[in-house]
């Protein structure tokens, strides 16, 4: 990891311990920019989580301070405009499932669109199973069309 990030998120609140934890588990580490990790933190910010949450989020996911913006977008596209999630919805997504922004955006469209079109299942029950059961934004439409 570039000195620069490595301050950068030693000051943020993170430990060195955590630092060589997420070198070890995330490579991308090596050649992100400190603009990308910073911008990645400040997006994560804007969804309402404090600087401790943020922490223990990056803690358990490393892959969220090196995503990409295409990655970010393209959930927030589904969250947001898609399932008409607050920021507030979204915040406890992450605090049950670390894994909602480092997945495959592909697959989350293909189950809704799935689930809408073959299942004839509403946004809003969509909206309620993905609340109440997050880990299905993990899963590949193979699984759901088995499960269902």
């Amino acid at each position: 990891m570039k000195d620069e990030i490595y301050e950068y998120l030693i000051n943020y609140g993170f430990s060195k311990e955590n630092l060589d934890k997420f070198e070890e588990l995330n490579e991308d580490m090596y050649f992100v920019s400190l603009e990308k990790v910073k911008e990645n933190i400040d997006f994560f910010a804007s969804k309402e989580l404090n600087n401790i949450e943020i922490i223990s989020l990056v803690n358990i996911n490393p892959f969220i301070l090196t995503l990409s913006s295409k990655r970010k977008n393209a959930f927030d596209e589904i969250y947001i405009n898609k399932l008409n999630l607050s920021n507030e919805e979204i915040k406890n997504l992450l605090n049950i499932n670390n894994n909602i922004y480092t997945c495959s955006p592909l697959e989350l469209d293909k189950i809704i669109n799935y689930l809408v079109n073959d299942k004839n299942y509403s946004i809003d029950n969509i909206k309620k199973i993905i609340l109440t059961n997050p880990n299905i934004i993990n899963k590949k439409i193979d699984e759901i069309v088995e499960i269902i």
